[in-house]
């Protein structure tokens, strides 16, 4: 018979063999770095590491685009860009993009196994547009974490997103439609030990998105229009508005170039919002830029780019406008100013032959995207709000005899330009760029 101590004495030898076994293979077993234990714990890590995994084999270019992202990535400091998953590891819905061109990879290449995977997957499509238009994609884990993914469709040169007011997060891209122009992002840098296509200007593209919002001009309106006034089909029209569309584009090349911001007025403005087109029976084009986006010298540089002055009226602190000569038709560009009594902006214009002043008042408004025949164009978000300050509550009905200084609903009488002050204030150019010389003479009235 096995003795009490015997038992005892071996069975504590078993316990430190156990003890040393489990102690090498603790010590021998590969150790996660403290980083890296971060990175396995963070579910938002996690999802973000798979999604990118699968659209790297899918050859689909996943675009980190999340602003607040962004930001950080500009504002950080030494310490934080070396704080273990500085980024990638919070309770935060991501926003990536992908190009509408990729759309079809990604829903047969990458979303499959990712739903296999056990992730809830959403795709949404336009809100406004008939036809189905992919916008957003959603993903959710099992343990209700989020990925999102923005469609950028190619228009042109610049790119739209829609609108998702269903989603169950509040999202950037969206609370609206959007318009953003080209940007690059053929490089991949490393965030929290992923690779990461990111926007190659991160400050210059948080800064066009937060001005992106974009609002469709009505098509609906635009039939009805032309159903009770059919569109103008005659050569005269169709070579205006080719010329109109080549004059609003060659400006915008130079205003973006000088980083002057400027919105579609007038005339051109009320073709947009009424009819989606350029009414054919006007005879400029005319665009609004605020005075304190003026700058130095920026008539000078106008003229540089090969623009021919036609007249400049008015003077930096008082109803500036340039007219250019494009060829076939002229180019108003009227200054606003605010009324900081009003709290309204306007702008002015000079009758050349009396020196008399006239002003046009409007209730202060924002800038909005939009887009004619494709030209990626600023228009006052409350378009309807500014028709109707200029055009009145008739607006929707054509009046082609029309007097700038009488027609406008919101003209007034503004006085008139002092003798001292008119060989500053109304200045006429002919077509080789030399300066018309003028005989000033008070009309009597």
């Amino acid at each position: 018979m096995v003795s009490r101590s015997t038992v005892t004495c071996t069975f504590g030898i078993l316990v430190i063999i156990f003890i040393i076994i489990q102690t090498y293979l603790f010590y021998s077993a590969p150790k996660l770095h403290p980083i890296q234990k971060i990175r396995k714990q963070s579910s938002a890590f996690n999802m973000i590491k798979e999604f990118v995994l699968h659209c790297d084999k899918a050859d689909v270019h996943c675009i980190l685009v999340d602003p607040y992202i962004l930001r950080k990535l500009v504002e950080e400091t030494f310490e934080e860009a070396h704080s273990p998953c500085r980024l990638l590891c919070k309770n935060h819905v991501y926003t990536f993009a992908i190009r509408s061109v990729d759309f079809d990879d990604l829903k047969f290449g990458v979303l499959p196994k990712l739903r296999s995977s056990g992730y809830d997957i959403d795709v949404t499509y336009s809100e406004r547009i008939a036809s189905e238009i992919p916008t957003h994609i959603h993903l959710r884990a099992h343990d209700n974490h989020a990925l999102h993914i923005v469609i950028f469709h190619q228009r042109y040169q610049w790119y739209w997103y829609g609108s998702d007011h269903n989603s169950r997060h509040h999202m950037e891209f969206t609370n609206h439609e959007g318009a953003l122009d080209e940007f690059e992002y053929n490089f991949k840098a490393p965030i929290d030990g992923i690779e990461l296509y990111l926007p190659h200007y991160p400050k210059k593209f948080v800064y066009d998105y937060e001005q992106s919002v974009y609002i469709p001009c009505n098509i609906s309106r635009a039939n009805t229009f032309f159903q009770l006034h059919p569109k103008d089909t005659s050569k005269n029209a169709t070579e205006f508005k080719e010329n109109a569309l080549k004059a609003i584009n060659l400006i915008k090349a130079r205003l973006d170039k000088f980083g002057v911001p400027f919105w579609l007025s007038s005339g051109t403005l009320l073709g947009w919002f009424r009819q989606c087109d350029i009414i054919p029976y006007t005879v400029d084009v005319d665009i609004g830029v605020f005075i304190k986006d003026h700058g130095d010298g920026l008539l000078e540089k106008l003229k540089a780019s090969s623009l021919g002055l036609d007249h400049k009226f008015g003077k930096i602190s008082d109803s500036l406008q340039y007219t250019f000569d494009m060829g076939k038709l002229k180019l108003d560009i009227f200054f606003f100013y605010e009324d900081k009594l009003t709290g309204k902006v306007w702008n002015g214009g000079t009758d050349y032959n009396s020196g008399e002043k006239f002003k046009y008042s409007f209730d202060k408004f924002t800038l909005c995207w939009s887009e004619l025949e494709g030209i990626k164009i600023r228009v006052p978000c409350d378009t309807e709000l500014y028709i109707k300050a200029n055009y009145g509550p008739n607006w929707f009905t054509p009046v082609k005899n029309w007097d700038w200084k009488t027609s406008p609903f919101n003209v007034k009488p503004n006085g008139e330009w002092p003798d001292d002050e008119l060989n500053e204030v109304i200045q006429l150019w002919d077509k080789n760029g030399k300066r018309l010389d003028l005989d000033w003479e008070r009309q009597e009235l």
